[in-house]
């Protein structure tokens, strides 16, 4: 399923590509532009000195505002001559009036020395040729043009001639295409938007994410002129939000590979990447060099990280490389289009990607559940043993045969125990004030049943915070089996301290250590301690456990991010 669905993908980007390559079907363009800075209406003529035009006239001439004319000659083949079927398409930044052999034909706003006199004229228009005009052969073409609104500068983008509602629909079949892949690109945004919310928190799925997003913009900016006849002050607005979307995407690129694997340094090469883009920004002049400039940053860079990945054998790497070769042949080849299907071609890689992720993950948490589930009954295998409860039993008779008010209180708290116990059997993480109820009650147990008083001393406990169950009840345990009490009266304590990376808790169990029953620091209560600690904070944890002076010292560094010191 995935494999066709990425070939539909991959055929319907071709598709658009290869629409794209002939969006003015059918069409001339005039050549021989000249361009003249006067106002004189005598410039409409056929026969002009060229002498005093600038020949060749590029697409953008040097600045200037006021008043001036462009002509231009084409040419009609008799075959193509048809009744009231030719007409001119026009694109440029200014208001103009339009002349044919000579003549008027049409206007496009209203031509003015002034922003107070122009009135602007549309970026893109369209003139039918009067029938009386479309004899074939050679013809003129010349437009007196106004750029008041234009911001001090130039800009002429072609005068195109072929059948008039083959010009009008120009484009209309890309913009249909191309808004086939905005609509996917938004689906994408929306369902790795709602991923990052409902279910996976890390950053590159939000990158990624707002990625998508950018992109689906960018198509609706960049096919605007093909479904609204916008006035031509507005093209350069258009250009610079163009231009904006492609700096976001040029900066979130090789964030998303840098978030998508893990490195040990990643803000220091963003900021000097970001610092890069801005250069580009503000080096090179025109808003087509600054995108490929930027675009062509973020694929070189972006390709560097994954094949630094790719040498550290990171899982996904080869993947990462795919998706950026796929995107990166957009500027090598017809930019407007390929960078867009090669974005939906690195969308499906990356959903590959993904999904192998995700199925990881599951296998993952199915695992966790099982150890879960077994961690949940060596908790009520290692409490409610046969041992302990025939012994607790025994002390229990004795107790009620000579002082049946003390076996009262001994049946209380070892019924606390066990309450306590079925309620955290199930859970993953407890408060710590629940687990030190546990630690007290069997504390107060054991106290009847060696006839010793033992007590619990807490110093930097925050009650509110989160731990494994029946953590400290181990280390309890474990002193209880293994420490020898020669004193009548015994304190237990439990240390908590807060660092900047990490909670440090210290259990000290007080009494002797016997030299020949020594805990092993493998024994079955640490390794109990060891499986919840990864269960519950993975690659966060470390563990301690050796005797001392006043018995069994055991100490747990929970740490606040993968990073251990």
């Amino acid at each position: 399923m995935p494999y066709r669905f990425l070939g539909e993908i991959v055929l319907l980007s071709s598709f658009i590509v290869l629409a794209g390559c002939s969006s003015i079907q059918e069409s001339y363009s005039a050549t021989g532009y000249q361009l003249r800075f006067a106002d004189d209406p005598s410039l409409a003529a056929v026969e002009q000195d060229s002498t005093l035009w600038q020949n060749p006239f590029p697409h953008a001439a040097p600045d200037s505002l006021g008043i001036w004319w462009l002509r231009s000659e084409v040419e009609i083949s008799p075959g193509s001559v048809k009744e009231n079927s030719l007409g001119l398409a026009v694109l440029i930044l200014g208001s103009f009036e339009m002349y044919w052999d000579g003549k008027l034909i049409g206007r496009n706003g209203v031509v003015g020395l002034d922003r107070a006199t122009e009135i602007p004229g549309t970026y893109r228009s369209f003139f039918p040729i009067p029938d009386s005009m479309q004899s074939s052969g050679s013809h003129s073409v010349a437009l007196r043009i106004s750029n008041a609104h234009a911001g001090s500068f130039v800009r002429f983008h072609g005068i195109y001639l072929g059948d008039y509602q083959s010009l009008i629909r120009s484009g209309f079949m890309d913009t249909a295409l191309i808004h086939i892949l905005a609509g996917f690109f938004l689906v994408v945004a929306i369902y790795y938007g709602l991923i990052y919310i409902l279910n996976r928190r890390q950053s590159y799925v939000l990158l990624f994410a707002v990625l998508s997003l950018c992109f689906f913009f960018l198509i609706l900016f960049e096919y605007l002129k093909y479904y609204y006849i916008y006035p031509y002050p507005f093209h350069l607005t258009r250009l610079r939000i163009i231009a904006g979307f492609t700096f976001v995407i040029a900066c979130l690129l090789p964030m998303f590979y840098l978030f998508r694997f893990r490195f040990k340094w990643r803000w220091l090469p963003a900021i000097v990447y970001v610092g890069l883009l801005v250069y580009t920004w503000l080096d090179m002049r025109g808003y087509d060099a600054k995108c490929l400039g930027m675009i062509s940053w973020a694929t070189f860079t972006s390709l560097a990280i994954v094949l630094y990945a790719l040498y550290q054998r990171q899982k996904g790497a080869l993947l990462g490389l795919l998706s950026v070769v796929a995107w990166g042949q957009s500027i090598f080849f017809y930019y407007d289009y390929m960078i867009f299907s090669g974005f939906a071609a690195m969308i499906v890689l990356n959903l590959f990607a993904l999904a192998i992720e995700m199925r990881e993950q599951r296998r993952q948490h199915e695992a966790s559940l099982v150890r879960s589930s077994r961690l949940e009954i060596e908790l009520l295998k290692k409490n409610i043993q046969p041992h302990f409860l025939m012994n607790s039993l025994t002390s229990l008779i004795d107790w009620i045969e000579e002082k049946p008010a003390v076996g009262v209180q001994f049946i209380e708290a070892l019924a606390r125990e066990f309450e306590i116990l079925m309620d955290i059997s199930d859970a993953t993480l407890i408060p710590i004030e629940q687990e030190i109820s546990l630690c007290e009650s069997h504390l107060k147990t054991m106290s009847f049943r060696k006839e010793r008083h033992f007590t619990l001393k807490t110093t930097g406990i925050c009650a509110e915070a989160m731990i494994p169950p029946a953590l400290f009840l181990t280390c309890v345990e474990n002193a209880m089996t293994h420490n020898v009490f020669t004193e009548k009266r015994n304190v237990f304590e439990i240390r908590g301290e807060q660092h900047a990376d990490h909670i440090k808790y210290t259990v000290l169990t007080g009494g002797k250590t016997a030299k020949q029953t020594t805990p092993s620091p493998y024994g079955t209560g640490l390794k109990y301690i060891r499986a919840r600690l990864e269960e519950s904070f993975p690659q966060r944890w470390r563990l301690t456990s050796s005797p001392g002076a006043a018995g069994w010292q055991t100490e747990i560094h929970i740490f606040n991010s993968q990073s251990k010191n």
